[in-house]
């Protein structure tokens, strides 16, 4: 599909990354945790919408096969692998299932990180696998 220049990278990664796009963007208010905080309120708000910023970054470069674009969602991915590993180690789980409304559901918590981490990681591997569909050379979306 390299070089054609009529159809995106890849459909999975475009619905992938278009399913993050509306699942982050419907978790607005919501705690969001990046790293070793777990802002609220107007700062979970403006983290929503810069992440909701870069998604639409990557849906729309992935559906022109962007070079820069797949640069953009390695970096991106590695930057959400490393807060969910540093999360992993350093929040209290405790606190952060209360933040988010569990009670007592700190088992549940550590699997939907483990599998969000793992569904990025397979993301990572399958852009890394086709960065020769990514064709377009040009920094520019629109």
């Amino acid at each position: 599909m390299s070089g054609t220049g009529r159809r995106p990278a890849s459909f999975a990664l475009l619905f992938y990354y278009f399913l993050l796009l509306v699942s982050t963007a419907a978790a607005n208010g919501s705690p969001y945790p990046f790293f070793a905080w777990v802002f609220e309120g107007t700062a979970a708000r403006i983290a929503v919408v810069l992440d909701c910023l870069v998604l639409i970054h990557i849906v729309v470069g992935v559906l022109k096969a962007q070079r820069l674009t797949w640069w953009i969602l390695l970096v991106y991915n590695a930057v959400q692998l490393a807060s969910v590993a540093v999360g992993l180690w350093a929040w209290p789980m405790d606190e952060l299932a209360l933040a988010f409304g569990f009670e007592d559901a700190t088992g549940s918590l550590v699997s939907v990180l483990a599998v969000s981490a793992l569904a990025m990681a397979v993301a990572t591997a399958y852009a890394w696998r086709l960065r020769d569909a990514f064709w377009d050379e040009n920094p520019y979306l629109f």
